[in-house]
């Protein structure tokens, strides 16, 4: 298709000897299953034996290993006295899984986690498309951002087995998928672009970020995935000299 570029890389990523911090939660979780190293990270009131503080700090993991596809299109063709502009992005993460030293190794998959509660939460899909209309004198674009659904954690237990009950309900553990759109422009007021007039509208529909946990912010969202400044506008000039 004249116009059409299209790319899709396979990914297969692995690191050893990694050295990063894992998250309060799965230092708790860890030391509930009877590794000792992580039991010393957290920090206990003497008299009570409550605890006070997880100390979150550098660990030498054992790995992490990634995998998943990435894919960009993009597609121009002339339409009237301008041209028309297609351009998306998608990554698909299959897993996220990482290994922590330990006997036997503790192994967490963070994929498809859209929460906070560990520091390398992905979401399985992510994807960003902007469709354009340029001349000579005048552009407008068209963005949207799309995150795709997912867990608070995946190493709830949603269904109860022959030994454990469910720590939380498949729906409570759910993350809607969330999308947001932008749209923008410029203006020339000069020749070849050196004097322009630029327009932006974010979240033009208000759309509020989603509610999951978060244990290192007082805003219980994922600022990384979702707005959390709501609806805002930027106008601006600039020059070329």
């Amino acid at each position: 298709v004249p116009g059409l570029r299209l790319s899709v890389v396979y990914f297969n990523i692995r690191v050893n000897d990694v050295i990063t911090t894992l998250g309060p939660l799965d230092i708790i979780r860890n030391c509930e299953a009877g590794l000792s190293s992580f039991c010393d990270l957290l920090v206990l009131d003497a008299g009570t034996g409550n605890l006070l503080q997880v100390n979150d700090q550098f660990i030498n993991l054992a790995s992490y290993k990634t995998s998943g596809v990435d894919i960009i299109a993009a597609y121009q063709a002339p339409l009237g006295a301008g041209s028309i502009n297609f351009r998306g992005a998608a990554t698909y993460v299959r897993n996220f899984t990482i290994t922590t030293p330990s006997t036997p190794p503790v192994v967490v998959e963070t994929a498809g986690m859209n929460g906070t509660i560990n520091p390398f939460s992905i979401p399985h899909w992510k994807a960003n498309a902007t469709i354009g209309y340029s001349t000579d004198r005048f552009s407008v674009n068209l963005q949207g951002r799309y995150v795709g659904p997912g867990r608070l954690d995946n190493a709830l237990l949603e269904y109860a087995t022959p030994t454990s009950q469910p720590d939380i309900s498949p729906q409570d553990n759910h993350v809607p998928a969330y999308v947001v759109f932008n749209i923008g422009g410029t203006f020339n007021v000069l020749d070849q672009e050196r004097g322009q007039i630029f327009w932006n509208i974010d979240n033009i529909f208000n759309r509020d970020p989603l509610l999951v946990p978060n244990l290192s912010s007082g805003i219980q969202t994922n600022g990384s995935l979702y707005d959390v400044l709501g609806r805002y506008y930027r106008v601006g000039v600039r020059f070329k000299f």
